[in-house]
């Protein structure tokens, strides 16, 4: 029993060790979760802290420990927390929902959460509109079906946040809609002081909501980075032209990384993409994925259009001076 205590306390101090240098935490049984749990009790200084859970480790009991430790920390402005595909339930969900809401001072919170539904992500934004001071929002809901009316309230809800500058979601798999959609845009057009937005929408723009996204990044006139995923959407040459025209009125866009994998658009639409992208004066960084596109009418066995010409677009505009395209060779 003794050589097991030593055992239990060295391990203890080698999670306080870790948990001073800031460095990431990782928990891949029960007995690490306990450790880790005497651990915070024992840095009440610390003011960042990232946990990483493996999968299936966490439960109900192991989320209401971890909110207890955590409240024993009143200085956290850094927090994240990797939770995806555990075994959190209600009463689980509503201890860490207890213990976020107090955490008035954070900055920085990066959620990744699974099993959530309409009601949770309610509850979710519920809590997340409290923390005021929140600059930075990092939330991986992929593969959680919140639905239309979750994603109406959690966005609406986020609303109440007005100083995130830095914001990422992960919102494939969800299954919000076109309702879904506007609630977000909407939620995105009012964060005035947004610097930089990684979203991942894919399988979920069509189209109609293609001109939406695009006056919602024009009303971001903050806008330095954007990461942004429409892989296997169904967004035409029409669409396509939509966003690139918004993109060249948001003037401050210095970065900018686009996936549009798998869509239905074709040379012309590609062609007014890189057009509009060779205009932005401030950009100088691009990322470019448009792999097997195929136009939804016309004719598939015309003439193949190689992609060379368009690539010289981008290659021409001096201020672009990095950039990346990935591509298949032709748009049939």
């Amino acid at each position: 029993m003794i050589q097991l205590n030593q055992q239990y306390n060295k391990e203890v101090e080698l999670m306080i060790s870790s948990l001073n240098n800031q460095t990431a935490v990782g928990v891949n049984d029960q007995a690490q979760l306990k450790e880790l749990c005497t651990a915070l009790t024992k840095t009440p200084h610390l003011s960042k802290i990232q946990i990483y859970f493996a999968e299936k480790i966490i439960d109900d009991q192991g989320i209401s420990d971890l909110s207890i430790a955590l409240s024993s920390l009143p200085n956290v402005s850094y927090l994240l927390l990797e939770l995806f595909n555990n075994n959190i339930g209600k009463l689980g969900a509503q201890r860490l929902a207890d213990y976020l809401k107090n955490q008035k001072q954070l900055e920085i919170l990066q959620l990744n959460l699974s099993a959530i539904n309409h009601q949770e992500a309610y509850e979710l934004g519920s809590v997340l509109a409290q923390l005021k001071n929140l600059e930075s929002l990092n939330l991986n809901l992929k593969d959680n079906l919140i639905e239309a009316q979750g994603a109406q309230s959690l966005f609406s809800e986020l609303q109440a946040c007005q100083n995130i500058q830095n914001l990422t979601l992960q919102l494939q798999g969800t299954q919000i809609g076109i309702e879904g959609l506007q609630s977000l845009f909407n939620f995105i057009s009012k964060c005035n002081l947004l610097s930089k937005l990684d979203l991942n929408v894919c399988h979920q723009i069509k189209d109609e909501c293609a001109s939406a996204l695009g006056i919602t990044l024009e009303q971001c006139q903050n806008l330095s980075k954007i990461i942004l995923n429409l892989d296997y959407c169904q967004i035409s040459d029409e669409g396509i032209k939509s966003i690139s025209q918004s993109l060249l009125r948001c003037p401050q866009l210095s970065e900018l990384s686009l996936s549009i994998i798998e869509n239905i658009f074709g040379i012309e639409g590609a062609r007014q993409l890189y057009t509009n992208l060779a205009l932005c004066d401030k950009l100088s960084i691009l990322n470019l994925n448009l792999g097997r596109n195929y136009p939804s009418q016309g004719d598939l066995d015309g003439e193949i259009v190689e992609f060379d010409c368009l690539t010289e677009i981008i290659a021409n505009a001096k201020q672009i001076v990095q950039f990346n395209i990935q591509a298949n060779q032709y748009f049939y």
